[in-house]
C-alpha cells in the first residue's frame, strides 16, 4: 500500500507565546517524570519532543524498550536508550479554535465510529487535535493523545483510538480483542507507575486554524515576490453575493478577526475586492467590507486605499486601511484584523448559474378522500444549484394572470389547480422569477414554452 504524506510547518511567531517551554533528560533506567506545568489549568494545545544524540527530533510516541526505535518492521536497527524531552504548551484564548466537540466512548458501547463536521475544511493550515481523557482510576482527568495508526497484534495488552479525518468527518476504530483496551498503560511503560486499563473514555476533538508562513512576512518585502500560500480562509464564500443565511446547509459565519494575524498580513486574491459595497449579509457574514476606491495597475506598486464595512445603516459604517499592489497574476492585500464578529473582507462576484427554462406538467390530486381526482399543473424547474430564497411563478392561461409566491425553496404550493381556471382548451405559460429577499423587485425569471391545457384530437 502507498500513501502521500504531508508536512506541515508552522514558525513559533505563527502560535501565541508558549506558557510552557521546558526540557528534562529521559533514559530507559529513569524512564518516569512527573512534571507541573504549574497553570492552573489545561493548556489549549500541548507537544512532548524527544531530541535525540544524533541531532533528530522525533515525537513522543513512545517506543518498545527504547526512547527511540526504528527495528521491529521498520527496515532498519536503530534505536536510542537516552535523549532530551521537550515540553511546548500554549494557551490560545479559543482563538482559531473553529471547531471542538466532546463526547464518551466506551469499548462496548454502539455508537457510530463517524464525526462529521459542521461544514468542510480545506485542512491547508488547520491543526486538528484527537485527545482522550480518563474519566476515573489513577490517571483520573489526564489526557492523553489518541493515535493515527496502531501495529498491535492482539496478542498483548494494548490501546489506542485510531482515528483519521477527511474535510468533512472524522472516523474513528476503536479496540474490539479482548486485549484491546481505551487507555492502557502496562508495566512496560514506567515501569509500572500509574498502571491503568480503563474502557471507558471521553474524547476530546478541537481544531484550530493556524496561519502559514507567508502571514508573518512583514510589509517591508514584495508581496509579488513571495511563492507561498497566502489565501484567505474561505475565499470560496467572499463573493459578493454569497448569502450564507440562504444556504441549503447550515454554515458559520466567516470572521477575520482571528483568521487574520494581530498586526496584518499580506494576502494574495485572484478575485479583486468589490469597489461598489455588497448588501448586509453577504460574502458568507453579516458585516461584509469591501473597497471604497480604486484597484491600482501594475505600474503603480504599492497603494494606501481605504476598505469601508457594511452596518445596519450605513454603507460604510467604519473605515479601514488596507494595502494593494497589483501582481502579474494575482493582486496583493496588506488586511488588518476585523475589531468583531462575524465581520469579513470580500472578494469578486460569484455569478448565478442561469435559470433553465421551466416546463409544464399536468397531473391529478385528490383532496379529502373524493372518489373524483382533480386536475393540476406545475411549472416544474429544478432549483438544486440555485442559490435564491424566494421564488415567483406568474401563470398566464389565455387572457389571465395569477401569481404565486414562495418564500422556500420547493414549489410545492405554487400549482395551478382547477380553483384557479375555468376553463380548459388554452394555451398558458409559467414565469419564474428567483429572488434574494423578500421585497426585492428585480431578479432573474424565465418563461416555459406554450403549454396546451386541454384535449386535442390528433389524426
Amino acid at each position: 500500500m502507498n500513501g502521500a504524506a504531508k508536512v506541515r510547518v508552522w514558525l513559533s511567531t505563527d502560535f501565541p507565546l508558549a506558557v510552557v517551554n521546558m526540557t528534562v533528560g529521559i533514559n530507559t533506567l529513569f524512564n518516569f517524570k512527573e512534571i507541573y506545568h504549574g497553570l492552573g489549568s489545561y493548556p489549549d494545545i500541548l507537544y512532548v519532543q524527544i531530541m535525540l544524540s544524533d541531532g533528530n527530533i522525533s515525537d513522543a510516541q513512545g517506543s518498545r524498550i527504547a526512547v527511540f526505535g526504528a527495528s521491529d518492521g521498520w527496515g532498519l536497527f536503530t534505536e536510542d536508550t537516552e535523549g532530551t524531552a521537550r515540553i511546548l504548551a500554549w494557551k490560545t484564548n479559543k482563538q482559531g479554535r473553529i471547531f471542538h466537540k466532546g463526547f464518551t466512548v466506551s469499548k462496548s458501547s454502539k455508537e457510530e465510529s463517524v464525526l462529521r463536521f459542521p461544514r468542510y475544511y480545506d485542512l491547508s493550515n488547520y491543526l486538528i487535535s484527537v485527545q482522550v481523557k480518563v474519566p476515573d482510576g489513577d490517571n483520573r482527568n489526564m489526557i492523553f493523545q489518541s493515535v493515527g495508526s496502531s501495529v498491535a497484534t492482539g496478542i498483548f495488552h494494548f490501546s489506542g483510538i485510531v482515528y483519521v479525518y477527511t474535510t468533512t468527518e472524522i472516523l474513528f476504530w476503536k479496540p474490539i480483542s479482548y486485549n484491546g483496551h481505551m487507555f492502557f498503560i502496562g508495566d512496560v511503560f514506567g515501569p509500572g507507575h500509574h498502571s491503568q486499563i480503563c474502557d471507558t473514555v471521553d474524547l476530546h476533538v478541537e481544531i484550530y486554524h493556524l496561519q502559514s508562513k507567508g502571514h508573518t512576512k512583514n510589509m517591508e518585502h514584495d508581496p509579488c515576490e513571495d511563492d507561498s500560500e497566502r489565501h484567505l480562509h474561505d475565499m470560496h464564500r467572499r463573493f459578493k453575493n454569497y448569502k450564507t443565511m440562504f444556504q441549503k446547509r447550515q454554515e458559520e459565519m466567516v470572521c477575520d478577526k482571528y483568521l487574520i494575524p494581530q498586526h496584518g498580513a499580506w494576502f494574495m486574491s485572484y478575485n479583486d475586492m468589490p469597489t461598489e459595497p455588497p448588501t448586509f449579509l453577504d460574502c458568507g457574514t453579516t458585516h461584509p467590507i469591501w473597497l471604497n476606491g480604486t484597484i491600482p495597475t501594475t505600474s503603480e506598486g504599492v497603494v494606501d486605499r481605504t476598505a469601508c464595512k457594511v452596518g445596519f445603516m450605513s454603507y460604510c459604517d467604519e473605515e479601514i486601511p488596507v494595502k494593494i499592489k497589483r501582481c502579474e497574476k494575482y493582486t496583493a492585500y496588506f488586511l488588518l484584523p476585523t475589531k468583531h464578529c462575524p465581520e469579513a473582507y470580500c472578494f469578486g462576484t460569484k455569478k448565478e448559474p442561469p435559470l433553465r427554462k421551466p416546463v409544464i406538467k399536468a397531473s391529478t390530486y385528490n383532496k379529502n378522500g373524493s372518489s373524483v381526482d382533480r386536475l393540476q399543473f406545475e411549472c416544474y424547474l429544478n432549483i438544486s444549484t440555485l442559490n435564491y430564497a424566494y421564488y415567483e411563478v406568474t401563470w398566464r392561461w389565455a387572457d389571465s394572470i395569477l401569481s404565486f409566491k414562495n418564500e422556500s425553496s420547493q414549489f410545492s404550493n405554487l400549482r395551478l389547480t382547477d380553483e384557479h381556471f375555468k376553463t380548459l382548451g388554452v394555451y398558458v405559460t409559467c414565469t419564474v422569477t428567483a429572488l434574494h429577499f423578500k421585497h426585492d423587485t428585480v431578479g432573474s425569471n424565465v418563461t416555459s414554452d406554450n403549454f396546451y391545457a386541454g384535449l386535442m384530437v390528433c389524426n
